[in-house]
């Protein structure tokens, strides 16, 4: 009994990336992975599926995975020359998830993401002659947030602990901790909002 607990112990420490079938893989020489839990890339519920999930990470780019995170069937995950994404873990992103890192992005622990969600800091390098303009700022998604169905989180957005993302809402400001946001433009539904899973 001890030595299973030991082993279990051991393997819980360990981190290290499973690619699931119809994978599209190109991670750069230069680019650095650091893996302290695990992390299950293209996941699959529908036996015989072959969507593709796709991961890009560019030079000198940086992943780090604190804990399990799980990235199901469809994702596209880039993350790009420079830039940095931060996952601390004990979360995932249902089918068809994206998440695009031209800068830095931090998912919070506990973050659960829907189906179709899409995640990016950036505007794909196109520019805009406006004072101030900049092509990508960073994302922080607080611990145990929860983005629903076809939500998308755009450049500079900060979402508290324990939000709510309501399903097809643009998020473009602030969302304060513990509350629903939902629609297009984002409207706070709720406030002193907790849920589980």
């Amino acid at each position: 009994d001890s030595k299973r607990i030991s082993d279990e112990a051991k393997e819980k420490s360990k981190g290290y990336i499973i690619f699931h079938k119809y994978c599209a893989v190109d991670i750069h020489r230069k680019a650095k992975i650091v893996l302290n839990g695990p992390f299950y890339f293209g996941g699959k519920r529908v036996k015989g599926s072959k969507l593709e999930s796709r991961i890009l990470v560019e030079n000198n780019a940086n992943i780090i995975i604190n804990n399990k995170f799980v990235l199901n069937y469809g994702a596209d995950l880039e993350v790009f020359r420079d830039a940095n994404l931060l996952i601390h873990g004990n979360g995932g992103a249902n089918i068809n998830s994206t998440i695009i890192c031209g800068d830095h992005i931090e998912l919070g622990d506990g973050v659960m993401c829907g189906r179709n969600v899409t995640i990016r800091d950036n505007n794909g390098g196109h520019f805009m002659s406006l004072q101030g303009y900049k092509v990508s700022k960073p994302i922080v998604i607080g611990q145990h947030a929860w983005l629903c169905e076809g939500c998308t989180v755009m450049q500079g957005v900060k979402i508290g602990d324990g939000a709510i993302v309501g399903a097809q809402t643009l998020v473009t400001g602030k969302v304060p901790s513990f509350s629903l946001v939902s629609g297009n433009p984002m409207q706070i539904v709720y406030n002193n909002v907790y849920w589980k899973y």
